[in-house]
């Protein structure tokens, strides 16, 4: 029987599969796999992200305290409805919109990507409060967001910047 998920070599293969695709990054299908590597290669992406996820955790659990940053929590700030749509609606997509829609390197796409990026930007480091936050500052951070979008989407498809 053939168990790839048990081999460490498997997955020594799989990450030099990621430091390829990372090196030289292409949107084709690949045709060569089956059904069943293609599986096996899922689960096994998702052990090779728990296995680096361990020495991150554990690198922030030694500097990062929780307890300084976190005074309120969101279930004390928000209706259940409301946390409802935030925890499980909001904060994910925009986390999505900025993480992997910019992975189709399109235009409108980069635009988005910039405008939640400068959300956090403004959120964390200007304002110095949780994303979920609606203080005085939150119709600011949003303007400022957007309009960064829509400055930046016709820059970036202005043909001459295509072209290079």
């Amino acid at each position: 029987m053939n168990y790839p998920l048990i081999k460490p070599k498997y997955y020594f293969s799989l990450f030099k599969e990621i430091l390829n695709f990372i090196k030289n990054p292409k949107n084709e299908k690949n045709r060569t796999k089956s059904t069943k590597q293609k599986i096996y290669d899922t689960i096994g992406l998702l052990i090779l992200k728990m296995l680096f996820l361990i020495p991150v955790v554990l690198f922030f659990a030694v500097i990062y305290d929780p307890e300084n940053i976190q005074k309120g929590n969101m279930s004390e700030r928000f209706t259940p409805m409301i946390l409802l749509l935030v925890g499980v609606v909001i904060l994910p997509f925009l986390e999505e919109t900025l993480f992997r829609l910019s992975l189709k390197f399109k235009p409108f796409y980069l635009a988005l990507t910039s405008s939640v990026l400068c959300y956090y930007i403004l959120t964390k480091l200007v304002f110095h409060t949780k994303l979920s936050g609606v203080d005085e500052s939150f119709i600011m951070r949003v303007v400022i967001s957007i309009s960064l979008g829509l400055i930046f989407y016709p820059i970036i498809t202005i043909k001459s910047f295509k072209n290079h």
